[in-house]
Parts: structure tokens; sequence; C-alpha cells
């Protein structure tokens, strides 16, 4: 951009304005610009004309000031500035990352023209401060002055419910707060979408190596300082990342970070850009080296974030094994509680340390140690990161089942997960649920969404479905429960603007008591799509739910189809055979349940009735302990052949050991004392009768052990012959069939 305007200027172009390609024009700004470019090379548009408040809400005068306070995106350049504009060029390539703040300097390095005008500019640094109105003739304003600019920096097509994408976390302007703002979103993305604006951006084209590993920010930043470095002091640049180079740029990235042995530039900076790794490895190094090691080994290279020619020395983990039937479940959470409870009620030896060979992990899977049979327990999608370390995979669905086998090398098995006996629902609870949240004889739909997982739980979906059934009934209520706003504003912001026109739809974002809400509740209705893995958390849930007493209405697809069936819940159809809810059928389905209350009470008893028999803990139990056998066989024969090879003479030992009875001592042996040789061979003659006497008593222990382990062996040879081996071997192997 910089040396884009200084070849234009150098070239007497006369003088030129600089639009970012997120501009949008609503009236000219010849005059504003001609006006005062006459007096001054440079001119330049503030981000903000007044502080922004310390509100908690982003941007924040900390990021402003971070960013730059003049606006890079609007910039009138004259003869005069070319020297400033070879400065700013400089420095986007030496600091990239502080280049935007340049312009924060421009008054001492130019004569400048600030425009302070409200209407040029609007952006998301200031869209909250600047108060926009439209006149007769239907022109917007701010501030009372026309809007000729407005600066969608951030802003995606793909996300229209926000102004900018880069700032979904609290942001300060909510275009469900600001209509006209709304306004003009709506029609710059109409104007996008007619250019073909609307396809989502290539991604960098040199954020990855060749083999698709993500390069770190923090390396790229190491290897870019490095590089500039080497070019001011006249020494070799790094190795490139692509192209000949880049088995040298690996061994660069692998090199150790002064001060701290056994790491490498490459895991060191992956850590320095990930909080999460922070918290999970507060000393990577040092204390937390043998564990964050695995996860580089483990999941960073699975999921692409690590080479592995990058990887750290791994440190291997160490713990007491006992060999027998067992299990351990590891984890934490309802499931690894159902799943530690099914364990013990199978009658399997049942701990929470990895003791025994089988191992059950309902959670992070680096701790095991090692020699163990790891079997990951999942009720969701997975990520191979996810599953690094797991000889077997279980997941709680045969659709989650056949979409794992299709990616997973290892072997995938379905269990159950143990319906416990609730207490029903009682028409007092109800009551009491109705009286608390202003409901009277309306029939409500509740619908549990979690904004962490939107696309899935389909919220949109439901509500759709539900204006589409009731477009004037006054008597319907839906009460959309949700969480995780606070972490997810822009789905949350997207579902604020999807209700916030209809009094009966309801939204609760901090629920007291899920539980206490679903109470309230006709029907519990969930159309969500699926996940790639049947959406099993989404089913155990309706299911739990169920057993209470509480009726579900829930997409008829995954892992749901395979808990309910038509007497148990209403099911509704998905789009050619897909994971798409039907809305019109949705609709058409909550007008008829509506309009007819023994539905419910039918479909309730039903579901409770079927759940706690299919899903007994008893019966759940059982199918626990054939997989744990099944896991502790294979580990056996797994065990068995990674044992080193046998000699091929069992008594071969022995008959080495008989040959050191022959030996002689060196009496010539070098020594340091004089005349040591006389003397050995003076105690020698002394002691020679006791001598033999203890080779002859050694002889016949040795003979002794010889004979027996002879027989020994040969008896065991009888038996094998004798088929008992080899019939136990069948025995195994028709079991291992079963």
């Amino acid at each position: 951009r910089p040396r884009l305007l200084e070849r234009l200027v150098t070239d007497g172009r006369g003088p030129v304005l600089y639009l970012d390609p997120s501009v949008h024009v609503l009236a000219t700004v010849d005059d504003q610009i001609l006006s005062v470019i006459s007096r001054t090379p440079l001119v330049l548009a503030p981000k903000a004309l007044r502080p922004l408040p310390d509100d908690g809400l982003r941007p924040t005068q900390e990021e402003l000031l971070s960013a730059g306070v003049y606006d890079a995106g609007f910039v009138a350049v004259a003869t005069g500035a070319e020297s400033f504009l070879s400065s700013w060029a400089a420095a986007v390539r030496h600091a990239p990352k502080t280049a935007a703040s340049f312009l924060v300097g421009a008054p001492a390095l130019v004569e400048h023209h600030v425009l302070r005008d409200p209407g040029i500019g609007l952006s998301i640094w200031n869209a909250a401060g600047r108060q926009l109105t439209k006149d007769d003739t239907d022109v917007m304003h701010a501030d009372g002055t026309v809007l000729r600019t407005v600066h969608f920096s951030g802003f995606d097509p793909q996300r229209p419910w926000l102004l900018s994408a880069e700032v979904a976390e609290r942001p300060r302007a909510l275009l469900s707060e600001h209509p006209l703002l709304a306004e003009l979103c709506a029609t710059y993305r109409g104007e996008l979408v007619r250019q073909g604006g609307s396809r989502q951006r290539q991604a960098y084209r040199f954020a990855r190596l060749e083999d698709g590993t993500v390069l770190p920010d923090g390396l790229r930043e190491e290897y870019h300082q490095a590089f500039v470095d080497a070019e001011r002091t006249g020494t070799d640049t790094p190795p490139a990342a692509f192209g000949p180079q880049w088995k040298g740029f690996l061994r660069w990235g692998a090199e150790p970070v002064e001060g701290l042995p056994h790491s490498t530039r490459w895991t060191a900076a992956l850590w320095r850009d990930d909080p999460a790794l922070q918290e999970q490895f507060p000393d990577p190094f040092a204390v937390d080296a043998t564990a964050f090691r695995e996860w580089c080994a483990g999941p960073g290279v699975m999921s692409g974030r690590v080479h592995r020619d990058v990887v750290p020395p791994r440190a291997d983990l160490g713990a007491a094994l006992l060999d027998q039937l067992g299990v351990c479940v590891l984890g934490t959470g309802w499931m690894a509680d159902l799943v530690a409870a099914t364990a013990r009620a199978s009658g399997v030896p049942t701990s929470t340390e990895p003791g025994y060979p089988v191992v059950l992990g309902c959670g992070d899977l680096t701790e095991v140690p090692g020699e163990r049979y790891v079997v990951a327990v999942r009720i969701g999608p997975c990520s191979g990161a996810d599953l690094a370390g797991a000889d077997e995979l279980w997941v709680t669905s045969e659709s989650s089942r056949a979409a794992h086998d299709r990616v997973t090398a290892i072997p995938v098995r379905t269990i159950a997960l143990p319906m416990l006996d609730r207490p029903v629902r009682e028409d007092k609870a109800r009551a009491s649920a109705r009286s608390a949240n202003g409901l009277a004889n309306e029939v409500v739909f509740v619908t549990v969404v979690d904004y962490a997982t939107e696309r899935v739980s389909n919220p949109l979906g439901v509500v759709s479905a539900f204006l589409a059934a009731f477009p004037d009934r006054g008597d319907v209520v839906l009460l959309l429960v949700v969480s995780g706003f606070t972490d997810n504003p822009e789905a949350a912001e997207r579902l604020r603007l999807a209700t916030a026109t209809d009094p009966r739809i309801r939204l609760i974002e901090q629920p007291t008591s899920v539980p206490f809400l679903i109470d309230a509740a006709d029907w519990l209705v969930s159309l969500h799509r699926g996940d790639g893995a049947g959406a099993d958390s989404i089913a155990w849930w309706l299911a739990d739910t169920a057993v209470r007493g509480v009726p579900v209405i829930t997409s008829a697809h995954g892992s749901a189809v395979e808990v309910f069936d038509e007497e148990t819940a209403v099911l509704v159809p998905c789009r050619q055979g897909g994971s798409e809810p039907d809305i019109q059928v949705a609709a058409r389905l909550l007008r008829e349940v509506a309009g007819d209350p023994d539905i419910a009470d039918r479909v309730a008893r039903a579901a409770r009735w079927h759940l706690l028999r299919a899903y007994a803990l008893t019966r759940v139990a059982e199918q626990l302990r054939e997989h744990v056998e099944h896991a502790y066989r294979t580990w056996r024969s797994r065990r068995s052949a990674q044992r080193p090879t046998r000699d091929a003479d069992p008594l071969g030992p022995l008959h080495s050991a008989r040959h050191a009875l022959l030996r002689q001592p060196d009496v010539g042996a070098s020594s340091k004392v004089p005349m040591a040789p006389a003397l050995r061979k003076a105690v020698l003659r002394v002691l020679s009768h006791y001598d033999s006497h203890l080779r002859d008593v050694l002889g016949t222990v040795l003979d002794g052990m010889e004979r027996t382990a002879a027989e020994l062996l040969n008896r065991q040879e009888e038996i094998r012959d004798s088929g008992g081996l080899g019939e136990l071997t069948n025995l195994r192997a028709q079991l291992d069939k079963l």
C-alpha cells in the first residue's frame, strides 16, 4: 500500500486517495479532500472522535491505541509525502504487526490534516458512539452530518449479524440495538452477494507447510525477526519453509531455544501462542516436560500443529501393572461416572488407577502408562488427535460406530450407557415451574441449546417450525433455554435477532435450573442436525429426560432413532434421508400434538417403560463385561507376540553353566603387589583339597537341577503333544469369533 502510493505520487499523478476494499462509499468525499490536500500533503481520518469508555465492551481504548488511532483504510496523499511513504513502507517490511500504528507518528514526519467529519469512516471503532438518522429523502446521517463512507473492515457476509467478525466477543455495537446500522450491513451484504463476494475467503497460502502442518504464528514471527536480523548483520538467513530448503527449515525449527534445554523452537512458539496449552502445561520444558512431550507426539502431530521432526524427546511413563482380568476407568464427569457404575455392576474387578491391563479412558489419554490396552470411550465426534494412544474406540450408537469406522484405523465397538430410574415428573412440580415462569394453560414447547454447538442443536430450525406451525395462535409458548452465551456472543446475537419480534418465544439465557424449566414443558423439542457421529450426546440427554416422563419431539436420524421409535417419541423425518430435519413436517407435527394432549401422555408412558427396560444397568453391564474380556484377550495376545524369541534349547543356560566349574584361576595376572603370582600359587596349593570338594558339590547340585529341568520339559511336551494346549488354543479362537 505505501509503496503504491509513493509510486503514484512520484509519477505526478496528482492527489491520490487510498480506500480499503472494505470501504463502502455512500456519498462523494471530493470536497472534503480537495479543500485541504492543496495545503498539506497528507490527509488522515481518525477511527474515533472521542475516547472509548472503559465498560468491558470491545473494542477497548487499549485496542484502539494498539491498532492506531488513524484509519489506514482512508489515506489521501499528494506531492511532498514521498519521504513519509518511504518510511511507512520500511516499517511494514521490518515490523508488520506494528505497521498499522505507524500513522500515529505522522504529525512528526509530515504536514498533515485530520478530517474530524463524523460522516466519514463509520466503523466498528465508532459505530456505538455516532447516532444514525434518516432525513425525508432517505439520506443517512451520522451525528447530523451526511454519512459518506462506512468501513466494513472485518465484516463477514457469512456472519451478517456482526458488524465485524473480528470483534465477536462482547461487541460494543450490537446490530439488534442499532436498526439503521443493521440496515447498512444488510445493504452492503446484498451488494457483496451480487458481486460474488459471499464466497468463503481462501486461506493464506503460506500458513501451512506443503504437507499440511500449520505453522505457529509465533514461529513465523521468530523466523521473520531472524531473517531481518540476518539481513541487517550480513549473515546467512534461515532456510525457507517452502521449496527445496524445507528440510533445513525443519532443522531450524527443531533447534532448542536458548536457556530451555530439551525444547524446540517450534513447540516453544506453539506453547506461547496457545493459552490452553499454557494452562494445561504451565512449565512445558521442566516440571511438565513429560506430559507436554506426550501431547506434542500424540495430539499435536495428529492435529497437524506439530511436525513429527520437531517433537522433543518423549519420556516413558512407568506404573505397576497387574496381569489379570480387570478394568480401569479414567476420567471425570457424568459419562465417566456412568461407565464406572456399569463396570462395577459387571462383576469385573474395577479401579480408578491404571493398574489393570484394560483402561477405559473417558477423557484425556496422554497420562495412561505404557503396556496398557487403552479404550477411548466417547459420546460424540472425536478427532484423530483425541484418539492418539488408543487401541480401541467405544461409542454409544451404531450410527457413530459406522461413521468412525470409515475414518478410524483402530477397532470401533458400540457400548450403551445405562438409564437409571428417576422419579417421574409430578403435576405439582409442573404447576410450580409454570407459575414461576408466568405460564398458565398454554401449550409449552421447550428446547435446550448450547451456543457452543449451535449448528448441531439447530435452535433456528425450532424457531422456524414454531412460527410456521402457529402463525396467529396465542396460547402456545416456545421456551429457548440456552447456555454458553458468554463464550459464544456471535451465536447469541444471531438467536436474539431471530426471536426478538415474537413475544410467544422466550429466550432464557441465564437459567437457574434447566430441569426446573423442563418441568413446565408439554413437549421437549430437538430438531438437531447430524454432527458426523450420530449426535449421541443429544440422544442420550433426550432419553434421560424422557425417563422423567417428559414427551419428546426429535429429528429422525442418527442415534435418536436407535433410542426412540414412533411409539416412544414424535419423530421428524429428515430431507432425502439425510440429517437435516424437514421444518415443514415439523410444523405440522407441532400443530397436531398441540391440539391433542392425550398424545403427550401416551408417548411419555411408552418412552419411560421402553428406556428403563432396554437400557437397564444389568443389561448394559453384561455388554461391557464382554467387551472388557475381549480387550483383555487381545492385550494378552499382543503382549505374547511382543516377547523376545526364546532360546531353541531351554536347557542351554544350564549346559553353559557347567563349563564354569572347569575354569582354573589365573595366578599369573598382573598386580601392583610384589610377589603376587607366587603368593597365589602358594594359597592354591594349600586350598586345593577344599577347592576340589566345592567343585564336586556344585557339580552334583548342577546335575540335579539339569535332570529336574529336563524332566519338566519332557512333561510339558507330553501335555502339548496330547492335545491339551491345542484344545485350549482352539477354544480361545472360537470364543474370539463369537
